[in-house]
Protein backbone atom coordinates (compact mmCIF):
# COMPACT_ATOMS: atom_id res chain seq x y z
CA UNK A 1 0.00 0.00 0.00
CA UNK A 2 2.88 2.48 -1.32
CA UNK A 3 0.23 4.89 -2.77
CA UNK A 4 -0.87 6.57 0.42
CA UNK A 5 2.32 7.42 2.58
CA UNK A 6 2.60 7.91 5.97
CA UNK A 7 3.17 11.39 7.57
CA UNK A 8 4.57 12.97 10.53
CA UNK A 9 4.49 10.38 13.82
CA UNK A 10 3.18 7.55 11.60
CA UNK A 11 6.18 8.20 9.53
CA UNK A 12 8.67 8.06 11.97
CA UNK A 13 7.25 5.14 13.29
CA UNK A 14 7.52 3.22 9.95
CA UNK A 15 10.35 3.97 9.46
CA UNK A 16 12.08 2.74 12.76
CA UNK A 17 10.01 -0.18 12.27
CA UNK A 18 11.50 -1.36 8.70
CA UNK A 19 15.62 -0.35 10.19
CA UNK A 20 14.49 -2.58 12.84
CA UNK A 21 13.27 -5.61 10.88
CA UNK A 22 15.97 -5.25 8.57
CA UNK A 23 18.80 -5.10 10.45
CA UNK A 24 17.28 -7.86 12.60
CA UNK A 25 17.54 -10.18 9.27
CA UNK A 26 20.98 -8.74 8.56
CA UNK A 27 22.11 -10.16 11.67
CA UNK A 28 20.45 -13.30 11.67
CA UNK A 29 21.90 -13.86 8.07
CA UNK A 30 25.13 -14.99 10.02
CA UNK A 31 25.30 -18.56 10.37
CA UNK A 32 27.11 -18.01 14.24
CA UNK A 33 25.62 -14.64 14.91
CA UNK A 34 25.72 -15.16 19.25
CA UNK A 35 29.35 -15.95 19.16
CA UNK A 36 29.69 -12.65 17.41
CA UNK A 37 27.86 -10.76 20.57
CA UNK A 38 30.57 -8.40 20.71
CA UNK A 39 32.51 -8.17 17.88
CA UNK A 40 33.42 -4.82 16.44
CA UNK A 41 33.22 -5.77 13.14
CA UNK A 42 29.41 -6.52 13.56
CA UNK A 43 28.62 -3.14 15.06
CA UNK A 44 30.38 -0.74 12.30
CA UNK A 45 28.25 -3.03 10.44
CA UNK A 46 25.29 -2.44 11.81
CA UNK A 47 26.10 1.34 12.18
CA UNK A 48 26.43 1.44 8.28
CA UNK A 49 23.45 -0.47 7.61
CA UNK A 50 21.24 2.29 9.98
CA UNK A 51 23.06 4.75 7.78
CA UNK A 52 22.20 3.59 4.81
CA UNK A 53 18.51 2.98 5.88
CA UNK A 54 17.80 6.59 7.35
CA UNK A 55 18.06 10.00 6.08
CA UNK A 56 19.93 12.67 7.58
CA UNK A 57 17.15 14.65 8.07
CA UNK A 58 15.09 12.29 9.95
CA UNK A 59 15.17 12.89 13.43
CA UNK A 60 16.06 9.61 14.81
CA UNK A 61 19.09 8.29 17.48
CA UNK A 62 20.59 5.58 15.00
CA UNK A 63 22.97 5.50 17.87
CA UNK A 64 20.09 4.21 20.47
CA UNK A 65 18.44 2.44 17.28
CA UNK A 66 21.58 -0.08 16.97
CA UNK A 67 21.76 -0.33 20.51
CA UNK A 68 17.98 -1.49 20.87
CA UNK A 69 18.41 -4.12 18.22
CA UNK A 70 21.38 -5.18 19.03
CA UNK A 71 19.81 -5.60 22.95
CA UNK A 72 16.79 -7.03 21.30
CA UNK A 73 19.04 -9.66 19.60
CA UNK A 74 21.86 -10.56 22.05
CA UNK A 75 20.08 -9.06 25.96
CA UNK A 76 23.02 -7.12 26.86
CA UNK A 77 23.70 -6.03 30.26
CA UNK A 78 24.48 -2.43 31.44
CA UNK A 79 28.26 -3.02 30.99
CA UNK A 80 28.22 -4.63 27.71
CA UNK A 81 25.70 -1.68 26.83
CA UNK A 82 27.70 0.85 27.46
CA UNK A 83 30.77 -0.93 25.50
CA UNK A 84 29.00 -1.10 22.45
CA UNK A 85 28.13 2.94 23.18
CA UNK A 86 31.62 3.94 23.19
CA UNK A 87 32.18 1.40 20.06
CA UNK A 88 30.16 3.50 18.29
CA UNK A 89 31.04 7.11 19.71
CA UNK A 90 34.83 5.63 18.53
CA UNK A 91 33.37 4.54 14.81
CA UNK A 92 31.24 7.59 14.65
CA UNK A 93 34.76 10.23 16.22
CA UNK A 94 37.33 7.86 13.53
CA UNK A 95 34.69 9.01 10.67
CA UNK A 96 34.14 5.19 9.68
CA UNK A 97 30.42 5.15 9.47
CA UNK A 98 29.93 5.94 5.69
CA UNK A 99 27.67 5.34 3.09
CA UNK A 100 28.70 3.16 0.21
CA UNK A 101 29.69 4.82 -2.68
CA UNK A 102 27.26 5.84 -5.15
CA UNK A 103 28.66 4.05 -7.83
CA UNK A 104 28.78 0.76 -6.05
CA UNK A 105 24.49 1.86 -5.42
CA UNK A 106 23.99 2.37 -8.83
CA UNK A 107 26.03 -0.95 -9.96
CA UNK A 108 23.86 -2.92 -7.39
CA UNK A 109 20.67 -1.16 -8.20
CA UNK A 110 21.62 -1.79 -12.23
CA UNK A 111 22.26 -5.74 -11.63
CA UNK A 112 19.04 -6.81 -9.59
CA UNK A 113 16.92 -4.83 -12.04
CA UNK A 114 18.81 -7.01 -14.89
CA UNK A 115 18.65 -10.11 -13.20
CA UNK A 116 14.89 -9.41 -12.59
CA UNK A 117 14.38 -8.65 -16.58
CA UNK A 118 16.48 -11.86 -17.51
CA UNK A 119 15.17 -14.40 -15.48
Amino acid sequence: MDIIPFKNSLKKSHVLGTAKCTLTEEIIKIGNYQELRSNQELTLHCCKVIEYLIEKHAKIDKKQLVLDVLNQIFSFDELESQAIKNQIDFFFERKMIKLPKLRKQIFSFGAKWLSKKLL
